[in-house]
């Protein structure tokens, strides 16, 4: 009889057990597609960008074959480049200060 009660006592915890683990499985796998949704949507608007870019190296290739490459071209680029992120510009109508 005593065998019959621990049967009984060992599958009412291993059925708790596995509603525990089924509602924990259940919950990781709410966080996992809400994680692969958001990876979803950054991997479109990487996607974009990178369109985006082709069709501007496609542009830049063009006017080089057009054009020719100048070195003049190349500077006024890389100074535009370098002053947008290096030096900060001068407000326009507001003298420096004299020392």
């Amino acid at each position: 009889m005593s065998s019959l009660i621990h049967a009984d006592i060992f599958f009412f915890v291993s059925t708790i057990a596995l509603v525990v683990i089924a509602l924990l499985m259940v919950i990781a796998l709410v966080y996992l597609i809400g994680i692969l949704r958001r990876t979803r949507n950054v991997v479109a608007q990487i996607d974009d960008e990178a369109s985006l870019l082709r069709e501007d190296i496609r542009k830049a290739r063009a006017r080089i074959e057009a054009e020719g490459f100048k070195i003049k071209h190349l500077l006024s680029f890389l100074f535009w480049a370098l002053g947008k992120k290096v030096m900060p510009r001068a407000e326009k109508g507001k003298k420096p200060p004299k020392k």
